[in-house]
């Protein structure tokens, strides 16, 4: 059985190489998975944000050129 791991928003953002705020505007935006315990506290499982990651990747490539 696979271990659920809960983060809070500052474990998460360290994950994810973001900063706290830049974490919590995707949150309001809501762009990335998380979750509430008791209508306030903000969690994120591991597992939803590497499948976002996932999700939103560009598998290593530049997106942009400075053509």
């Amino acid at each position: 059985m696979e271990e659920v791991v809960l983060w809070n928003i500052t474990e998460a953002a360290k994950y994810l190489s973001m900063s706290v705020a830049y974490l919590r505007k995707q949150v309001r935006l809501r762009a990335v998975p998380f979750f509430r315990i008791g209508g306030k506290a903000i969690r994120f499982r591991r597992s939803e944000l590497d499948a976002w990651l996932g999700a939103h990747s560009n598998g290593g490539e530049l997106r942009y050129s400075k053509k």
